[in-house]
């Protein structure tokens, strides 16, 4: 079973927990009419497989450009705006078990590309998912102590009907209330659900619920508040920790990402203890021989296709490394397409 889009990310031994790691997103303000240059440079790893990012640029809930590889694994979007606005700029990895650090840098005006953020860090749980209109996606608590701690605080996205221009994102931090997030969708579709997290400092483990119709799809975790017996009540420190970081959002979401991520670091030293500091780091994924050796595949084909590359202009070299991503990954690893399991269970009503 691959990393990426996986059913089998719920066993029983985890009692249906999740890991929520880290999605980069910075707000940008665009100019229309001027062109602007996005990259992601300096890939380093977090597992055994290769950092692979995803880069996608969204004005109010459109994709407005995406991209997977243009150099190597690296992402780059080139896009002009045709008016003035204020655009989220979102960097995920390709699956669950490729997630990783990078530079992203930004060229304006055919200026060559300076650093707008060092050491990023990249991440993210993908859940393929098929809801009706009237249901919604919302985390829950997950466990206190061992790894990935009560603490976390999940931020979820939802992107339909794919990964790719003019598609729809939407994401939520606290609308579940503390710490927790709620999304629901205008309509009924079929697409992925991301979890990641406010902060590289507040990842940890949690549940994810489709929830409505008094009843949850039998492939997600329980709803939030289903009874899980064994699990230890909140400390007094973590609890006092969670009310003041959910108080604080409001001028932490004014801040660049880097500066947001240390403010959320000094809050827990200065109200966690160490133990519980070290609770909120959330299981990384296995990564899989298969995995390892099909990104080897696809960094052989790209070596075999390099000087063409550099011959063709930016719309046709991303086209071509998404064919070429797809055949070398397989349909398993590649964007979601085509029928979910659990079509003889739930019925779709199309976006």
């Amino acid at each position: 079973m691959p990393e990426g889009y996986e059913w089998g990310l719920w066993s029983s031994s985890n009692r249906f927990l999740l890991p929520h790691s880290h999605v980069y997103r910075r707000d940008v303000s665009l100019q229309a009419d001027t062109t602007y240059h996005f990259q992601t440079r300096n890939l380093l790893p977090l597992t055994s497989a290769n950092p692979d990012p995803v880069m996608y640029l969204v004005r109010g809930n459109e994709i407005v450009a995406f991209n997977d590889d243009y150099t190597g694994l690296a992402s780059e979007i080139i896009y002009t705006p045709p008016e003035d606005g204020t655009h989220k700029l979102v960097i995920r990895a390709y699956a669950t078990a490729t997630p990783g650090f990078c530079d992203v840098y930004q060229g304006i005006g055919g200026a060559a590309p300076s650093l707008l953020d060092s050491n990023v860090r990249f991440g993210g749980t993908y859940v393929r998912v098929r809801w009706k209109q009237g249901e919604w996606f919302e985390t829950g608590p997950g466990t206190v102590g061992g790894s990935g701690g009560a603490a976390g605080d999940p931020y979820l996205f939802l992107i339909y009907p794919e990964h790719a221009a003019h598609s729809q994102i939407y994401w939520d931090d606290d609308g579940a209330g503390s710490l927790h997030s709620k999304i629901v969708p205008p309509t009924g579709g079929t697409g992925t659900v991301i979890l990641g997290s406010y902060s590289r400092n507040s990842e940890g483990d949690c549940r994810l619920a489709l929830v409505g119709q008094s009843y949850k799809a039998p492939w997600m975790s329980p709803a939030p508040w289903a009874q899980v017996h064994g699990e230890a009540p909140l400390t007094p420190t973590v609890t006092r920790y969670m009310e003041e970081l959910e108080r604080r959002k409001p001028a932490l979401d004014e801040l660049s990402p880097d500066e947001r991520d240390q403010r959320v670091l000094e809050l827990q030293r200065e109200l966690l203890l160490e133990e519980e500091i070290r609770q909120q780091a959330p299981r990384l994924p296995a990564v899989s021989a298969d995995l390892v050796r099909r990104q080897e595949l696809f960094a052989e084909h790209y070596k075999e296709l390099e000087m063409e590359l550099e011959q063709m202009p930016y719309a046709e070299r991303a086209a071509k490394l998404v064919h070429v991503k797809r055949d070398s990954m397989g349909r398993e690893y590649s964007e979601p397409e085509g029928p979910l399991p659990g079509d003889d269970f739930r019925g779709t009503q199309s976006a």
